[in-house]
Order: C-alpha cells, then structure tokens, then sequence
C-alpha cells in the first residue's frame, strides 16, 4: 500500500525480487536481497528470485567454485 492504494500484489517472492519498485513507494526490500543486488553489481551472477538464506548459499557457493562472474 502506497498513499491509501494497493501498488504490488502477488507473492512474497514475486513481490520482495522487485527491489527498485519497492524503493520507489519508500519500502525497504529485504536485507538479503540489497546485498544480492550489490554482489550483481559487481558482476556475480545470481539469479533474481533468491529470496532465503539457503536459495543465497546454494548460488553462491556454485559461484564460487565455477567462477562464474557474470563479467
């Protein structure tokens, strides 16, 4: 709800991976997915719908050992 109106529905997944539209109506998105954010923009590939810490692992440990970069 932004200003009395209904601005995103759907799942928690689907709404909390739209992390600049949340920022747009003054939320904060999830401390996990700011710092997923972050680590693509330094080039990681990491999927879009990660939305646990376990989801986060699980990425980020097949990063590591395929030395994907994104770049």
């Amino acid at each position: 709800m932004h200003n009395a109106h209904l601005v995103l529905s759907g799942t928690p997944r689907s709404i909390f991976t739209q992390g600049e539209q949340l920022r747009q109506y003054g939320l904060a998105a999830p401390p996990l997915s700011i710092l997923l954010d972050l680590l693509r923009q330094q080039g990681m590939t990491i999927p879009a719908d990660i939305l646990t810490i376990d989801e986060a692992f699980t990425a980020l440990s097949s990063n590591r050992y395929t030395g994907k970069t994104g770049k």
